[in-house]
């Protein structure tokens, strides 16, 4: 069944689960249908991030009320939550123990630009992982590895061949 409803694993729907992650003790999803955020804990499943299959937007505020659109990668470091946010042409940071939602990476307008985190431009993020403190995005519509250093809020291209 096709849909965003929170309960027991064997009654709770999904809308296109794309992206999962585990912090050790519970699952997060990327629900990408839903553009939902949901938790696998004990048996039960939660919505962090999302409403219902037809509420998306992009908006950084407290989780219940945040906004992202179709995000298909999460990743775990240091406690956080990391999302892919693939339609709205971003990397945003869910704390799970706040509960905010925040934008790391991009500025929204989809293109591709390096610099400044703010700055730069993505186009429609799939994935991404931290390794070494950098976080490495796979961002698939400009067929580009980008890395984003998080202590000099700076994002490049990595260059595999010259």
């Amino acid at each position: 069944r096709e849909g965003l409803a929170d309960g027991p694993l064997r009654e709770a729907n999904f809308a296109g689960p794309s992206g999962i992650i585990t912090d050790g003790e519970v699952l997060y999803v990327a629900d990408s249908g839903a553009s939902a955020i949901r938790r696998i804990k004990r048996g039960m499943v939660e919505t962090f991030v999302g409403h219902s299959m037809e509420d998306y937007g992009d908006l950084d505020t407290i989780a219940r009320m945040a906004r992202i659109h179709h995000p298909l990668g999460v990743a775990s470091y240091q406690g956080l939550v990391y999302i892919a946010d693939t339609y709205n042409h971003k990397i945003k940071e869910f704390d799970p123990g706040t509960g905010w939602v925040l934008t790391k990476v991009g500025s929204g307008i989809r293109g591709y630009r390096n610099g400044a985190t703010g700055d730069a431009r993505l186009n429609e993020p799939g994935g991404l992982v931290n390794l070494g403190g950098l976080w490495y995005i796979a961002d698939t519509s400009n067929y580009a590895i980008r890395v984003y250093a998080p202590d000099r809020h700076v994002v490049s291209t990595l260059t595999l061949w010259k």
